[in-house]
């Protein structure tokens, strides 16, 4: 693995985070493929190309309001024109009632280099389950 290729990969997991937490749908978008394949811990089991992928993201930024998104432990590992990046990341947002709240998930980031630059190829976020009881574990942390 080259230290350019991994540092070029946590550039734009930094990059992305600040865009997602700026919510500009535009700039969000232009860090995926078009073909994008993504799995979300929320809605669908998957979403199948850029179009979907984007009103996903558009709900979900407004669910976010003045939220955000804070990034822990991210991981990278990268070939020069495949990587990931896998991280530990704290949503918070709005409630009902105005409230804050937050919960932590995981995420993973599959890049692959083309000609106009690195583009996430495949999202996935996900949260810890009680197979007990079927419900997200909110209060999990790392």
């Amino acid at each position: 693995m080259s230290n350019t290729v991994e540092n070029e990969i946590r550039a734009l997991v930094e990059a992305w985070h600040a865009t997602v937490t700026g919510g500009d749908l535009d700039r969000i978008m232009a860090f995926y493929d078009d073909d994008v394949v993504a799995f979300d811990a929320i809605a669908t089991l998957q979403f199948v190309g850029a179009a979907a992928y984007r009103e996903h993201w558009a709900q979900c930024l407004q669910f976010m309001g003045e939220g955000s998104i804070v990034l822990h432990s991210v991981t990278v590992q990268a070939s020069d024109d495949l990587a990931v990046a896998w991280f530990i990341d704290r949503c918070s947002g709005p409630n009902e009632q105005g409230e804050m709240e937050s919960g932590y998930t995981r995420g993973t980031a599959c890049y692959r280099r083309q000609a106009n630059g690195w583009r996430i190829v495949h999202e996935h976020f996900s949260m810890p389950v009680d197979m007990a009881t079927g419900k997200a574990i909110f209060d999990a942390a790392p």
